[in-house]
């Protein structure tokens, strides 16, 4: 455990990453982030970098697939620079099923 990012950073396998891919479909009912429309759609209220926004509580899970047991794990680096290589990378292998309405909040950054 480390106390701040920056201790993290800076050590061997010293950050996580999860990542879940997402695949499009155009009925709103099989969307797995309908539960987060809310939280999507007022991210459109964030206008710059370091804007506040108050947020309904979520659970996290539902950013996760249902099946939590599958996935694609392995040692890699941040994406970003410096592009350290101290991140443990684990990738879901079930998609998360979502509209193009439940995604369109990218446009905002």
């Amino acid at each position: 455990m480390y106390a701040t990012f920056e201790e993290a950073k800076s050590a061997p396998s010293g950050l996580a990453v999860i990542g879940v891919f997402f695949q499009l479909t155009t009925d709103q009912a099989e969307s797995s982030l309908s539960e987060m429309g809310n939280l999507f759609s007022s991210l459109g209220g964030l206008s710059d970098a370091g804007s506040n926004l108050n947020v309904t509580a979520f659970s996290p899970d539902v950013l996760l697939p249902q099946n939590k047991e599958k996935f694609f794990r392995y040692q890699g680096s941040l994406t970003i620079p410096p592009c350290t290589e101290n991140v443990q990378w684990t990738v879901m292998r079930q998609p998360l099923r979502v509209t193009n309405e439940d995604v369109s909040f990218n446009s905002v950054f």
